[in-house]
């Protein structure tokens, strides 16, 4: 009994560095470690020592790789990517210089005509009566058509090939549009592959090493044969996938992309899932002009077409003659004269037959335009069923998320419950849930690439906006900072403190690093914004200070800047309260002065470093001051503590949100709620009654304080 327990124990142990050495591939999970270099020649192949080590070594390396970079919910690649000419064919340059050529042709022809003719008379010999007038004669002349055939025909001609000209000026213009929709599917193809492909290498490579294990493990005698199957075909599955979606790519297709867009840093992060207005879609499509001008154009071609003077000729000319005649002298002289020729029709059905062809044009070219509509409308239709299967699937890998997360709380408790296969069952499960949102994304993105190419607009976001799945997840109402002191972030433990936040909903931190720093505590420091960024969850260093005078402030701020970039954040807030001062009454002249003049500088650095710059402020300064602040600052938060009433703060900060309401942030104090139903049912008033979508709270170890008042009412 005593063995097997023992066995079991390192069982347990054991399974531990397996969830460790899987869940490092979920990027929620991401860490940065210390290689460790075990000597595995050292071990018994067979022994739980050295697959141990094994499991270590291969754990620390997926811990050392690079985090995922975070989802970007802008457009700015959708419209770089669809809005850019990638074709290459002169087609239209070819046809312009065809009907150019054609047209100068006809125009320099006003159908005038070199004509000549020859008669030889013979002797008569037939009838009796036969005489001759004359033996030969011939005449040269200038012949001038006017219209069927000549100047008139010609100038009608020429404004036929006008219309064809602007005809397939126009068609050029949709044919570019073709021929960028197989471009781009193409590199949207070789995008979601190549993502997938990274998604499968992924799992492959879990399997793989859990395969091995299974083997050790099996011959230890802890595990069955049929685990080793089960895990021996989900391998060969996914060996199957990554066969199938190895990755064609045209060298001339991938020269026809700007580099950027070809970054192998961001591409398939850059493209959110995006939500479609239909009803500007339909508008965007009912205001096209170029199904209009193209049916314009060829009714007046057949108008052009149909002339009734077509079948008429005349031809003025003027020519030499010369005839020989019978036994006298020859002679010359010069004619002149016209040829008429009219048709004897009984009825002419030109009106009749241009009519038809008209109204054949108009019937061919609304079906089209029907089509086309119908064809718009199934493509949306689609689109949101696909839109609809992302969600779920979305809602899916939440749901496995947390089963993961429990099985991991399970283990850090060291809980008999926890299961490691059960764990890396999941994470696998994860894993193809994964895959399976990569091609539906794929799918998504060539269905609105379909969508676009039939609209006649060069910017895609002209009828889309970004769709966020983690908004349709959200616990909480509004995007929501925290605000860390120096103490707090102490005394929690790291781990403990990131999924606190993570729970909370938290996407901006204003953390204050204080002054009695400590090599373990900027370690913790940097170890957060660096685990915090995994989540997606954005750093700033706060600072705070009663005053900062004029003398100091360069030097003050600079050493924060560089204090923010050696922890590897980006941005600066300024929690500057000049109006504690105990003279700030008197002198408040003076001291927004200095206050101002401090922001310039700060802005100054800034930007010169590339930070963002934002303040936390009281809700009572006057306009001329806000404006100043609002000219330098990225972000202002509203220090709307103590009063715990939607209408009161409301009327305080109305002059703020007229200012710049995208730059203004109220901050509540958790302080003034008895409990975190109170005040997220406050949140939902306040925000609504604002038309805002951002917070800040005030402060973590308070509202920890407002959770457990929660919990033990």
């Amino acid at each position: 009994m005593l063995f097997v327990k023992s066995k079991l124990s390192m069982f347990a142990c054991f399974g531990t560095i397996i969830v460790l050495m899987t869940c490092s591939l979920e990027p929620g999970y991401s860490q940065k470690v210390t290689t460790l270099k075990p000597s595995i020649g050292d071990h018994d192949s067979l022994s739980l020592e050295s697959i141990s080590a094994r499991v270590d070594v291969f754990l620390n390396n997926q811990l050392n790789k690079s985090i995922p970079p975070k989802q970007i919910d802008d457009t700015v690649l959708v419209r770089m990517l669809f809005s850019t000419n990638y074709s290459v064919n002169n087609q239209n340059e070819a046809f312009i210089t065809y009907y150019e050529k054609e047209k100068s042709k006809l125009i320099g022809d006003p159908g005038l005509k070199l004509t000549g003719s020859y008669i030889e008379n013979f002797e008569p010999g037939v009838l009796d009566n036969e005489d001759l007038t004359y033996n030969r004669r011939f005449y040269v002349g200038i012949e001038w058509d006017l219209l069927s055939g000549g100047l008139l025909s010609n100038l009608k001609r020429a404004k036929i090939l006008d219309k064809d000209l602007e005809i397939q000026q126009l068609e050029s213009s949709l044919d570019n549009k073709e021929s960028n929709y197989l471009y781009i599917y193409n590199y949207l193809t070789y995008l979601f592959k190549r993502q997938k492909i990274e998604k499968l290498n992924q799992r492959y490579n879990v399997l793989k090493e859990q395969l091995q294990i299974a083997h050790q493990l099996y011959f230890l005698r802890y595990i069955q044969w049929e685990d080793i199957l089960d895990l021996q075909s989900k391998l060969s599955e996914v060996e199957v996938m990554m066969n199938n979606n190895d990755v064609y790519y045209n060298r001339r297709l991938k020269n026809s992309f700007p580099d950027m867009i070809l970054d192998d840093s961001f591409l398939y992060n850059y493209l959110p899932i995006l939500d479609l207005d239909a009803n500007k879609m339909v508008d965007i499509f009912n205001k096209s002009v170029t199904a209009n001008q193209m049916t314009n154009l060829k009714l007046d071609k057949i108008d052009l077409e149909y002339n009734r003077f077509s079948d008429w000729s005349l031809k003025p000319y003027v020519r030499f003659n010369y005839m020989a005649l019978d036994n006298t002298n020859d002679r010359t002289y010069t004619s002149a004269g016209v040829n008429l020729s009219v048709p004897l029709k009984l009825k002419s059905h030109q009106g009749e037959s241009r009519a038809a062809r008209q109204k054949i044009m108009e019937n061919y070219q609304e079906n089209e335009r029907f089509g086309a509509g119908s064809e718009l409308l199934n493509n949306y239709y689609e689109y949101q069923f696909k839109k609809m299967q992302y969600i779920s699937f979305y809602f899916k890998l939440l749901l496995v998320e947390e089963r993961l997360r429990k099985e991991i709380v399970k283990r850090d408790l060291g809980l008999e419950s926890f299961s490691p296969l059960r764990a890396i069952s999941v994470l696998d499960e994860k894993i193809s849930i994964e895959i399976e949102m990569v091609d539906i994304k794929k799918d998504l993105y060539l269905k609105f690439l379909k969508i676009y190419s039939s609209l006649e607009e060069k910017n895609p976001n002209s009828f889309v906006s970004v769709m966020s799945p983690e908004d349709l997840s959200r616990k909480y109402q509004g995007k929501r900072s925290l605000y860390i002191w120096s103490s707090d972030f102490k005394e929690m433990p790291l781990n403990t403190m990131l999924a606190y936040l993570r729970n909370s909903e938290i996407k901006e931190v204003l953390l204050s690093v204080g002054n009695d720093r400590t090599p373990e505590f900027d370690q913790k420091v940097e170890d957060f914004v660096f685990q915090a960024k995994a989540i997606n969850i954005n750093t700033h260093l706060l600072t705070g200070h009663q005053r900062v005078d004029s003398a100091s402030a360069v030097s003050y701020l600079t050493q924060k800047v560089e204090l923010a970039r050696r922890f590897g954040m980006k941005s600066i807030h300024l929690d500057v309260e000049i109006h504690t001062i105990d003279d700030f009454k008197t002198n408040s002249g003076m001291y927004e002065a200095e206050y101002i003049n401090m922001l310039r500088k700060a802005r100054n650095i800034c930007d010169a470093n590339g930070f963002q710059l934002s303040v936390s402020i009281p809700v009572y300064y006057n306009r001329v001051l806000l404006d100043s602040i609002y000219n330098l600052c990225d972000k202002v938060y509203l220090m709307a503590y103590e009063h715990p009433d939607v209408e009161y703060i409301t009327q305080k900060v109305s002059e703020e949100f007229a200012i710049n309401a995208s730059k203004t942030i109220v901050a509540l104090s958790a302080a003034d709620f008895k409990d975190r139903l109170l005040f997220e049912a406050f949140v939902r008033k306040l925000l609504d009654k604002l038309g805002a979508d951002q917070l800040a709270i005030h402060d973590l170890g308070r509202l920890i304080e407002l959770d457990n008042r929660s919990v033990s009412k």
